[in-house]
């Protein structure tokens, strides 16, 4: 297997393991991408009368870039008071936690949550992008980046396609919301 590896991803085995744990990370992130975007804009535009789409999607856009602007910011103080390795899996438990909470804010079923929610889960995947290129910069060096990070974006096209399947699968079970 790590001869294959090797030979057709040009992965070599002493950085077999490293790569793999990566690649794993980078799914974690498609997956939560499809499934809280899908659950986040299926929420947020059932919240909407047909009129005020128009009206309110263009916040939904402004929001997403002062909150990637502001959560960048926090992320750089965390990170400066932290070991680095903490900051990142800190920062995505904290983005974990806070998902869990706004599904119980969901069902106050006011559509600001729906706004903020929609924004949050925007913020908290392109957060998720953000710190696993700057994780793995510290793991591979600018040559390594330009060999293996086409494996690495693979394993975010994996998580993605497992992302969808999950919608599709667990949509007929449970309500959207409870997809968070």
């Amino acid at each position: 297997m790590t001869a294959v590896l090797e030979r057709v991803l040009g992965v070599r085995a002493e950085e077999s393991r490293i790569v793999g744990l990566f690649f794993a990370f980078f799914m974690g992130i498609g997956a939560f991408y499809t499934l809280g975007i899908t659950v986040g804009d299926t929420l947020f535009l059932s919240s909407l009368s047909p009129l005020e789409v128009p009206r309110v999607v263009p916040w939904v856009y402004v929001g997403i870039a002062l909150a990637n602007v502001a959560s960048v910011i926090v992320f750089d103080a965390v990170q400066t008071r932290v070991a680095r390795k903490v900051a990142i899996v800190g920062t995505q438990l904290v983005l974990a936690v806070s998902v869990v909470v706004a599904r119980q804010l969901v069902d106050a079923h006011a559509s600001s949550i729906f706004l903020a929610l929609v924004i949050w889960l925007e913020t908290c995947a392109l957060l998720s992008i953000t710190l696993f290129f700057s994780f793995a910069g510290d793991y591979f060096s600018p040559r390594d980046g330009r060999r293996l990070y086409g494996v690495l974006a693979g394993g975010m096209s994996l998580g993605t396609v497992l992302g969808g399947i999950a919608v599709n699968a667990l949509v007929r079970f449970v309500q959207a919301a409870d997809l968070l």
